[in-house]
Order: structure tokens, then sequence, then C-alpha cells
């Protein structure tokens, strides 16, 4: 009986030695190598007013997403002149045209991206040689998306038949529990459940948020939350594999917000904003992700943020303090120059900047 007992013991030690460490606890000394990033190049383009975003594509291409009140929603520019090259989608119901557009580019391992129709709840997959090559909007892929997905969040597709996203009526408070269980669900493309906010206590898209992406290398997705400073990774069917939580373990504080809605709306507490993770790219090598460890109102200034890279192991690599607020990266393939965005205020116009790393 005791050699019984004795192996059974060995046994779950070998079994709990070969377990994965499911959860890391960040710090600013967790990163191998520190810097300061300043002195940027701007990039001005004359004939663009005020971009909702731009993201730089093949290292020579600048891909610029317009406000809604643009001619054309999408614009593709060379940075090797400043000059337009092609310019496409324009508001309406066309076969071409599109209600609203997101762009969405958040890789330079691939040449296909995303684009967005919040009006229409559509995504629509797109190839970046196809458009310059036809010089109009054509697609690989296009699906609705329910209206239990948040809108803010991010949609990654996962094959031809589902893809993943934020369920728009979760929150980590069970005070304003809906009964929702996971941040992230795999959806159905063209498929609605017909829940609408009549099946609904509270309306909670305002407190939560993801920027949702594939690791190329192993398949698992990330999760990078837009108002807590965790990042989760999962399997590609929402296994959790692993949490990293820090620098600054954000705990937002939730209130109910006054309003004649026939739902009631969970806010941030006293009108503040926190922001944590706000944007993301992937190389072949590298996961870089800009944080801003905000918890912010309109009469708060914008501080600076920092931008984190981890390998595609989720080991951290770099951390660059930046000169300014940023909001939105892009990383040219050599991995030698970082493309920010980032208004000097709350009130001003958006501006492209160059660092050298």
């Amino acid at each position: 009986m005791k050699k019984i007992v004795f192996l059974f013991a060995l046994l779950l030690a070998g079994c709990s030695s070969k377990m994965p460490d499911t959860s890391m606890t960040l710090t600013r000394d967790s990163f191998m190598h520190s810097a300061i990033l300043d002195n940027p190049e701007r990039i001005v383009l004359n004939d663009v007013l005020d971009p909702a975003n731009m993201k730089v594509m093949c290292d020579s291409l600048l891909v610029i997403n317009n406000q809604p009140s643009n001619e054309y929603l999408v614009e593709i520019y060379s940075l090797n002149n400043m000059l337009p090259i092609v310019k496409m989608v324009t508001r309406g119901s066309g076969p071409k045209d599109m209600l609203s557009c997101a762009v969405d580019i958040s890789s330079n391992v691939t040449n296909d991206f995303l684009l967005q129709d919040a009006e229409r709840k559509e995504m629509l997959l797109v190839n970046l040689d196809t458009l310059l090559n036809q010089g109009e909007l054509n697609y690989k892929d296009r699906f609705r998306y329910s209206p239990e997905v948040l809108q803010n969040g991010s949609i990654l597709p996962l094959d031809n038949n589902r893809y993943v996203a934020d369920n728009m009526w979760y929150v980590d408070n069970p005070k304003y529990s809906n009964g929702v269980e996971h941040r992230l669900s795999i959806f159905q493309k063209n498929s609605d459940s017909g829940l609408g906010i009549s099946n609904f206590k509270y309306f909670t898209a305002q407190v939560i948020g993801d920027g949702i992406f594939f690791n190329h290398s192993d398949g698992n997705i990330w999760a990078i939350d837009q108002h807590r400073d965790y990042i989760r990774i999962y399997d590609d069917t929402l296994g959790l594999v692993r949490t990293i939580q820090g620098p600054d373990f954000i705990e937002p504080v939730y209130e109910l917000k006054n309003t004649n809605a026939p739902i009631r709306f969970v806010s941030f507490s006293g009108d503040r904003t926190y922001e944590a993770y706000s944007d993301f790219f992937v190389t072949k090598s590298h996961i870089y992700i800009v944080y801003n460890g905000l918890s912010i109102n309109e009469k708060d200034g914008l501080s600076h943020s920092e931008v984190f890279v981890f390998g595609l192991d989720g080991i951290p690599v770099s951390r660059f303090q930046m000169d300014r607020y940023i909001y939105s990266i892009s990383v040219d393939t050599a991995e030698e120059y970082l493309y920010c965005l980032s208004p000097d205020s709350f009130s001003e116009s958006t501006t492209l900047f160059k660092y050298k790393m």
C-alpha cells in the first residue's frame, strides 16, 4: 500500500511540474530593455484633413481612414512622395460603398486587413494588393456580425463560419451582471440570437472592450483590455492559456448613470475614463502594445504613453517611454521605425509621427 501511495505522489509531482504558468505579474522591470523615444519626424500630408486613423503598410504605403464627412473613406498614399495612389469607398448603399468605415490594420505579417461598417454591422476582409491593382473596393470575405457584439472592440475572423468578439452585455463586476459569463465568445457569421435590450438589465458597453488578435506563431488569441491593465491569452477555443496583469493594477469603479433610457446604464464613477491598452501591432518577431494607464476626465491633460514589446512567446522584451500621448501604432518590417498617431490635446487634430527605435 505504501508503494502505491508513493508512486501516486510521484505521478502528481511529475504532472504538476509540467503545468504551464497561467498567470504573470508585469512590472516595468520585467522588460529586458527600456528606452525613451523622442524627437520624432512629423509626417505631413497637405491634402489630408484630420483623419480618423492612419497605418503604414509595406514600409512605403500609408492607409488612411478618413472621417465620415470626407468624400472618400479610405485613401492610400505613398510615403515616398506623399501623394495619393488611390481613393475609394464612398458613403452609400451601392456594392462599392459603405455606410461607415473603420480600418483595422494590426500586422505587417500579411497584406490582408479588415474594414468595419458599424451601421450595417458588417465586416469586410480586404487585401492591399487587390485594392491597389483594381483601384476600388473588392473584398475576400464579407459577413454580418451579431448585435450582441461590442462595436468598439475588435472583431476577429476565425474561419469561414466563425469570429471572436467581445460580448456587449458582459461586465467584470457581479453587482451589474447581466448573467453573461464570458467577456469573449465565438460567434457564427451572419447569425443573430434575437436577444436585444429588453433581455438585459444593464447596458455595460461603455465600460468593457478588448483589442483582439492572433499570435501567428502559435495560433493563440490575445485580448488586451481597454480599461484595465490585463492581457489575456486564449487558445482557439477560447480556453484561457495565460493572463498578464500590471504594471499599475488599474481597478475601475462603476456606477449607474441617471438616464431616461429603458435600461440602466453602467458607467465609470465620476464621469472618468480608464484607458489601459489602446492599440497593438504584430510583426514577424514581436507584439507591440500601446499602454496609457490613464484614469482621466476631459479636464485632465494627456500623459505620455508607453509601448510594451513582447516576444511571440509572451516574454516582455522592450519598453519604450514615449514623449507624448499616442493611441495608434504601426511598425516597419525591419522593426526600425515606430509610426504613431497623436493629438496634442483633446481638441487638436491627429498627427502622424515617425520614431527611430
